[in-house]
């Protein structure tokens, strides 16, 4: 996979539309996307391509691998891995996993949320380019 842009983020949602929805609004910040919508696909995409992807977007709930398993199967491949953990429960997974995640967005949340953080990462991988 060629992409243009030093900006690639890897969705991953087992949810079609959240996929869809998410990247439209990414692409429009300029980010680059590809997706998985389980965990098991978003690792092989991952282990293929991790050197051209900044971050991650990951629901917690999917079936088959969730969200904290994923995660830590990608930690595998890359432990600097930027992972943005999506939920709509009420969770305190920094407390259970505080180096798995970069941060957490509780479901729904804004654009303008989403830019923040996503504006937060992007000098560390402009960085490193």
């Amino acid at each position: 996979m060629n992409y243009p842009s030093d900006k690639v983020i890897l969705i991953i949602d087992d949810e079609p539309l959240s996929i869809k929805v998410l990247t439209r609004m990414i692409e429009g910040m300029g980010w680059r996307v590809i997706s998985a919508q389980e965990g098991k696909d978003a690792f092989e995409l991952y282990s293929k391509h991790h050197e051209n992807i900044s971050c991650v977007l990951l629901d917690l709930t999917m079936p088959g691998w969730d969200g904290i398993f994923t995660a830590k199967k990608l930690q595998e491949i890359n432990p600097e891995v930027k992972i943005i953990l999506m939920t709509g429960y009420d969770v305190q997974i920094e407390e259970e996993c505080p180096d798995l995640f970069f941060e957490s967005l509780g479901k729904p949340f804004t654009i303008k949320k989403l830019r923040s953080i996503l504006s937060e990462i992007e000098p560390k991988i402009l960085g490193k380019k």
